[in-house]
Order: C-alpha cells, then structure tokens, then sequence
C-alpha cells in the first residue's frame, strides 16, 4: 500500500508487510519522526515541495501503522528473502555462518567479519590462508558465505542492521535509472549513474554523488588547487598577476604560521596536560580519553596542512570569488564575518608589504591576518550540522577533495 497521490506517492511508500515508511528516492527507511526535517533537507528544493506540503505528508505519515527502528533492526529475516523493493540493493557482501541463520552478521569488508568471527565466535583464520576475496578454497569458505546481496532499512548507525536477500534482477533497481545500464553495468562513470548492483556503501552514505550530480568534475576539482606561491608572487612583483590570487596566498601563508605558532605552544608546554585531553575532544564539557597529539613528523604536518589549505582554497573561490561549479553551501553569519575580516587583512598586508622598506617590521604586521586565520578556522569547524550536511562548506569540500582528476 502507498501513500495517496495528494502526499506526493513518487516520494514515500508503505510497505506494510514490515511496517516501514520507504524513500523512494533516496532507498532507505524513514524513522517516522523524522520524515519533515528528511524532505525539507534532501527533496524540498528538487521535488518543489512547499513547506505546508511536508507538513501535511508527516501530518499523515503518522496514521499508518509503523514498527519502531529499534524493533525493525531486531527483526528475524529468513536469508531466502527477496529483495525487498524500493530499498538499496548491495552487492559482495559477507555473511557469517557461525551466527543464527535469521540473524546473521552481515558486513561490507572481509576485514570487518574477521573481527566479528574473533570478537563474537573466538575463531581466527590460520596463518597463511589468502583472503576469501582471492581464493575461495581458504579456510575462511567455512564459516563465511561471500559474495552475497544485502539490504538495511535504515541508514542511521543506530539502526542500521545489514541482512542477506536473494537477488532478483530490477527488484531493487533504483527509480527512473535508464534501460541501457542494465545491457553493460560497467558502463557508467558519472555520479549518479551507477548500476543498481554497483553501488558504492561509502557513496551511498556520504551522498556525494547527490551533491556533486550535475557539475563538471575535473572543473569542481580545480576550486581546492593550491596556488603556486613562486608564479604568484613573481606575478605581483612584475604587477601583471590577479590581486585576488595574491591574497589568497597570503591567507594560505598565514595559516601557515598559525599552525606553526600552536605547534611551538605545545612543544614549549604552554599548555598544560589538561587542556590538551579538552582540546582534544569534539564533544563540549568533556575532555578526551587522550591528549593532543601533536608530536607528529613534518611531512605528516605538511599533509594535514595541505588537506586544510585546499579547503582555505574551496572557500575562497567557491564563496568569495563565487567561481563556477556552484556548490551548495550555506555560510553562518559568523562563517560571513570571520572571511571577510581575514580577506581585509589580506588586503591591507598587501599594501603595506608594497610601501614597506625592509622585512625588519613583518611580524607585526602578520599579526592582523594571523589572528583572523585564526578565527576563521575556529568558525568553519563550529557548523552545527542540522537538516542539510551540505550547508557546511567543510562537507560539501570533504566531496571535492574525493574527486580523482
């Protein structure tokens, strides 16, 4: 049974044989109380849906008899099930033999089971036996079956649960996917083409192919190409270079020094044991179960830098320079501030830079820039992630720097 036409039945179904509402778009369970905040951050803008529209949907969403997750996750599925449709059809799978048979541990990677069979059964593969992905002989054949099919209902950690299905060809296809991939599923390169028997786990989770769906990718990946500090600065000495470019090498130059300066702090014991563990942690009031770790080798501080100075680069372009793809991104207002102030800083340690006689005054004048770096780096970090993730402009960066150019 599906939802009526008037709540939009090409979006949402019911499947009431497991008590489930099913996101025909995305392929995956709703937890029902949060059907409103799912389509207004994922569908509201392609689907057209009005905000008194998706109340009206979760309104009547309320009326039919759904499971609760926790329920659904706990659920016995006998491993003849077919695939079940309007959900996430996976491929390559492993499932454990050693675990009931309508509650098996079902996992993405070998190297996942193999903890499951050492944590939860005490059994080890003997030493030498190749991987079951290369030899199906190995002593791995007898407690694991691979490769299988398998779905989840939901995606949310806390009540995903993998089980097996028998796959039956377009069971699971995802809606409108065109005819000819099923002649040649190797076929497609482009996000959001993929076969239904291709599916990438960490794709489908991350959502960037939904994100990046529509723009050039080798375009896309030129927004976190660091400049060359060599042509740049000999390009604004001889005046012919763009000034804008110049700037971003200067705010790239101060995080450089701003990293530099906390890694002396920390070295020197400026800041104490305690305040490493706080510093350490994401969660607010609680101090980490380890301290900072900051006595890191320099080409590993070189590559954590590089990560962050290409998502400087993203911002800057993408927001400031407001270059083609447009990406989504949403800004907070202190995100807003915090650019500006840096980008002025910039602006004004370059004229300086230009009347200055000598370098003996440099340092004070870095301070400025130095500071703003600062604070803006602090507010890109502190993005509350609400609705859509991809207002965050370090999350939709994370899918530009997945691209292989």
């Amino acid at each position: 049974m599906s939802l009526s036409f008037e709540i939009r039945d090409d979006i949402l179904i019911f499947d009431s044989a497991y008590g489930v509402i099913i996101c025909k778009l995305c392929q995956y369970a709703l937890v029902p109380r949060e059907i409103a905040n799912h389509l207004q951050a994922q569908h509201q803008k392609d689907e057209g849906l009005t905000t008194q529209q998706i109340k009206a949907i979760s309104d009547h969403c309320v009326s039919y008899p759904c499971r609760h997750p926790a329920w659904i996750k706990e659920m016995p599925m006998s491993p003849d099930t077919p695939a079940i449709p309007f959900l996430r059809l996976y491929q390559g799978g492993f499932c454990c033999r050693l675990c009931p048979i309508t509650r098996p541990y079902v996992c993405l990677t070998e190297d996942g089971l193999l903890r499951h069979l050492k944590e939860v059964h005490q059994w080890s593969r003997p030493q030498g036996c190749p991987s079951a992905t290369k030899q199906a002989t190995s002593g791995l054949q007898t407690v694991v079956t691979f490769p299988i099919a398998f779905q989840t209902f939901f995606r949310r950690n806390l009540f995903i649960r993998y089980f097996p299905v028998q796959a039956v060809p377009g069971s699971a296809k995802p809606p409108g996917q065109s005819a000819e991939l099923d002649s040649d599923p190797a076929a497609s390169s482009g996000p959001g083409q993929q076969h239904f028997s291709q599916v990438s786990p960490w794709l489908d989770t991350t959502q960037w192919t939904r994100y990046l769906k529509g723009h050039d990718l080798l375009q896309t990946a030129r927004l976190i190409e660091i400049p060359s500090s060599l042509a740049v600065r000999k390009a604004a000495l001889d005046g012919q270079g763009d000034q804008s470019e110049y700037h971003l090498l200067l705010l790239l130059d101060s995080f450089d020094r701003v990293i530099e300066q906390a890694r002396s702090s920390l070295l020197g014991d400026k800041v104490n044991d305690f305040d490493q563990h706080r510093v350490n942690s994401s969660i607010p009031r609680r101090s980490s179960s380890w301290p900072l770790w900051h006595k890191l080798k320099e080409p590993t501080y070189r590559g954590y830098k590089k990560v962050w100075k290409q998502l400087l680069c993203s911002l800057y372009r993408l927001v400031w320079q407001k270059q083609a793809p447009v990406l989504h991104c949403r800004l907070t207002s202190a995100q807003s501030t915090a650019l500006e102030t840096v980008l002025r800083a910039a602006a004004s340690l370059s004229q300086q830079q230009e009347s200055a006689e000598s370098d003996d005054t440099a340092p004070k004048r870095s301070q400025k820039i130095d500071r703003a770096c600062l604070l803006l780096c602090i507010t890109l970090l502190d993005h509350p992630l609400h609705g859509n993730i991809y207002d965050s402009v370090i999350v939709g960066f994370l899918a530009v720097l997945g691209i292989n150019p």
